[in-house]
């Protein structure tokens, strides 16, 4: 049953593919702003997740410091911020700039962050969904990809609240 449809999903043409990810975002949206579960989280039925990576893929130097992160962003063209925290963390507080992308929404919107530029991903303290996500995109050849050292706790202790 799914077969069929990732072979229907493979065959669209990207300008259709965009589109669904729009919708999906915008439902999205209305879903979170309702108090509902994001589309992406919804149980489809899947067992892996479009994050998962093999377990022998190795990589290098995954974490980037609050201090160099600020470095960055003092150039005027420092890396895009994606915060990987649930939506309700993220509207508590986030660095200035960051766009929210918790869970596996970062498949769909990785769309909206710029081409040419690092991406650093913003978690929790702990950091297990920011490295997951981290390493996703180090895997898909994003290598300009890091995760911010104690998440954003440790930019609110060394910045302040944020936004």
């Amino acid at each position: 049953m799914i077969a069929p449809m990732f072979d229907t999903v493979l065959n669209l043409p990207l300008a259709a593919l965009r589109r669904l990810a729009r919708a999906v975002r915008e439902l999205d949206e209305r879903r979170r702003a309702s108090g509902s579960e994001p589309v992406a989280r919804v149980d489809l039925g899947l067992r892996r997740s479009p994050l998962d990576i093999p377990d022998d893929f190795q990589t290098h130097a995954l974490t980037i410091t609050v201090d160099r992160l600020r470095q960055l962003q003092a150039t005027g063209e420092g890396p895009a911020v994606v915060d990987v925290r649930a939506a309700a963390d993220f509207a508590r507080g986030h660095i200035p700039g960051a766009l929210s992308m918790p869970g596996d929404s970062i498949v769909m919107g990785l769309a909206e962050i710029p081409p040419g530029r690092g991406i650093v991903v913003v978690g929790d303290r702990a950091g297990r969904e920011a490295r997951r996500v981290t390493r996703f995109l180090r895997y898909r050849g994003l290598d300009e990809s890091w995760m911010l050292d104690g998440g954003f706790p440790a930019w609110k202790d060394a910045v302040g609240p944020g936004t």
